[in-house]
């Protein structure tokens, strides 16, 4: 849902729908992110949990598409 909201939300202008796919995808992926990554990952605590932040927020980077 997150993901379908940014892509109409930027692709077609519809910001409003978009809007609404964000918060719903956020609320509900953000429980099951918290379960599957380790405790600090989100508060960006020193060691592996800061690790595997930047290495999401890497691999996020390189699938964004770019404007053409």
């Amino acid at each position: 849902m997150l993901l379908a909201g940014l892509s109409l939300a930027a692709g077609s202008g519809a910001i409003l729908p978009g809007l609404a796919l964000i918060a719903g995808g956020g609320v509900t992926g953000l429980p099951a992110l918290r379960r599957l990554v380790p405790a600090g990952t989100l508060t960006g605590r020193p060691g592996l949990p800061a690790t595997i932040a930047s290495r999401g927020l890497l691999t996020f980077a390189f699938f964004v598409p770019t404007p053409t």
